[in-house]
């Protein structure tokens, strides 16, 4: 007997195959209302009494499958006008039911259409109007799957082919939601509209990526098990949520992420499978649904986590999340489980003051975290030997970091333009990198967490504030707050405190733009060194040859002795180079 999925992709293929005139009311009556086809044959002027006649004889069999039929035929004499149309409507469409089962196989009705496919189609109708258990999910969204695989056929030959690559796969993807409940009422239809959804997603990586297809079981156990895995995921968590609004968030949440995972998996799993060395193919297309729940599991524990992505944002995390799991299995999990606590830690530690920065940064930071933790997982987890809890060493520096710059300018700050998204994820992706190459920034001499790195930002920052004139873009001070910040990892004293509070990478910082930028700065140094190119490398220069000196106390005294003596060449129209200024100061540190 034909399955439910080897009916639908009929029914898809007889879509595509008749043509554009018939085409379109084949897809759409699957749904609609009336049928929307001409049945040839058909007795004239169907009316109450030739239906009642109809369901007495060979008709019979339809009233014992459906409850509704027999009530309207069993009130066949004080119908309302509207139960009369679907009395005569039934009456239709299981008469060319008949006819078409009667016709020999392959016998056209009309153009390009034939009996076979009328009976794909009526029986496809037929679906949510048994009495028998609900229709399953695959069923309630068979009229759309036909509309999609219409509109998709030019794009992906074969689509709906089960002898072709692509059928094959589109074949395991429908296999899979095929057995997959939904519950009745709200969370059904939302179940529908996912099925759609997904059902888009898998044919646009087909035609994107058709890499996916050509490896074929592999291929087909991937796309399978991950929308299993979605969909079942969806359906936990709506039946959860508390409100309609919760629930269309998970579903888009969940659409969106699915063509994520499979794009994730074209490229890596599939597309450069050196990432994955050492993982079976079992293994890896269990991690790429692993990961898939994870992430989805992670909008439970940071409530509004799924209105935050853009596609390419969840695109990005998706790729991060599969590769940090499969080169830290030992970390994350072998199914990459562990990866949604990773998500949901920094959405919960850094969610705040992301917020108050910019729209479309967590999920940047998100992606950032990953990406990251994928070179050096092992070395930036960290056992809190207070609570014992387990803390991942990036999500500490940059909850240090956030708040410093989501904060207001102090009172009598001279530079007080507001970071937004770009400036933060800029400087966030400095300061990771940092941390990444050197965890001991957030770990003291006896264990404990060490707020070195926040101490410095905010430091320098401040010194940016006070001294630098409004001409100062926010990406330069970005540039600046960094450079500080690796000068200090090239050398700790350069960013310890003093006695007074002080720390030399601030103390210097706020010389060189009070130099350039300052009141009273000298117009030819300010002309000169303004460009934002210039600053900043003055400022790497500055920065590097203090980290590579002897320590000292007295840096800040050299560095604004170098910074008068280069202004005061300048403005003599003396002629010097970037390496003449390095040997500068250098010669003066060196005394």
């Amino acid at each position: 007997m034909v399955g439910q999925v080897e009916l639908l992709m009929f029914a898809m293929r007889s879509a595509i195959r008749v043509n554009e005139q018939v085409r379109r009311g084949f897809a759409d009556m699957v749904a609609a209302k009336e049928l929307s086809l001409p049945l040839p044959n058909f007795p004239s002027a169907p009316s109450v009494e030739s239906a009642r006649s109809y369901y007495e004889a060979e008709g019979a069999k339809y009233l014992a499958a459906e409850s509704k039929l027999r009530d309207l035929y069993n009130g066949w004499r004080s119908l309302t006008p509207e139960q009369t149309q679907v009395f005569l409507s039934r009456y239709q469409e299981h008469w060319a039911l008949d006819e078409a089962d009667a016709a020999p196989a392959g016998k056209v009705l009309q153009a390009d259409l034939t009996w076979d496919d009328y009976r794909a189609l009526l029986t496809v109708r037929q679906w949510g109007k048994s009495d028998k258990k609900g229709p399953s999910l695959l069923q309630r969204a068979a009229g759309t799957l036909i509309e999609i695989a219409v509109d998709y056929h030019l794009q992906v030959p074969g689509a709906v082919n089960p002898a072709s690559a692509n059928g094959k796969l589109v074949k395991a993807f429908l296999e899979a939601i095929d057995v997959i409940d939904f519950a009745e009422g709200d969370t059904a239809k939302i179940g529908t509209q996912l099925v759609d959804s997904l059902f888009s997603s898998v044919l646009q990586t087909l035609r994107d990526h058709p890499e996916i297809a050509a490896d074929s079981k592999r291929g087909q156990e991937l796309v399978s098990r991950v929308a299993a895995g979605v969909a079942t995921k969806t359906r936990d968590l709506v039946t959860q949520a508390g409100n309609q609004l919760a629930r269309d968030g998970l579903r888009d949440f969940a659409a969106a992420l699915f063509p994520a995972l499979l794009k994730s998996a074209a490229e890596t799993v599939v597309g450069d499978p050196g990432k994955f060395l050492g993982l079976d193919k079992e293994s890896e297309v269990a991690l790429v649904s692993g990961v898939g729940a994870a992430i989805l599991d992670a909008t439970k524990a940071h409530q509004g986590l799924e209105g935050l992505f853009s596609q390419a944002a969840l695109d990005a995390v998706t790729k991060a999340a599969l590769t940090a799991a499969a080169r830290y299995p030992e970390l994350l999990g072998a199914k990459g489980e562990r990866t949604g606590k990773l998500v949901a830690a920094v959405a919960g530690a850094l969610g705040t003051d992301a917020a108050r920065i910019g729209p479309g940064l967590l999920p940047e930071l998100i992606r950032l975290t990953l990406e990251k933790s994928a070179d050096n997982l092992d070395a930036l987890l960290r056992v809190d030997p207070n609570d014992k809890t387990e803390k991942h060493l990036l999500v500490v520096a940059l909850k240090q970091v956030l708040p410093v710059l989501a904060s207001k300018p102090p009172n009598g700050a001279k530079w007080e333009p507001k970071f937004d998204a770009a400036d933060a994820l800029a400087l966030a992706e400095a300061l990771v990198d940092e941390v990444a190459r050197n965890p001991q920034w957030l770990v003291d001499r006896a264990g404990q967490e060490s707020r070195l790195l926040g101490d410095v930002v905010a430091a320098v920052l401040e010194a940016l504030r006070m001294q630098a004139g409004p001409r100062l873009r926010r990406d330069t001070a970005v540039a600046l707050v960094a450079a500080a910040v690796r000068a200090v990892g090239n050398r700790l004293e350069l960013g310890t405190a003093d006695a007074q509070g002080r720390r030399v990478v601030a103390v210097v910082a706020a010389a060189i733009v009070k130099t350039v930028h300052g009141d009273g700065a000298a117009l030819e140094a300010a002309w000169l060194f303004a460009r934002d190119e210039a600053l900043q490398r003055l400022a790497d220069l500055i920065f590097d040859q203090i980290a590579h000196a002897g320590a000292r106390a007295d840096l800040p005294q050299i560095v604004q002795g170098f910074l008068d003596e280069t202004v005061d060449r300048i403005r003599k129209g003396e002629s010097w180079t970037w390496q003449e200024l390095a040997a500068l100061l250098l010669k003066e540190l060196e005394k």
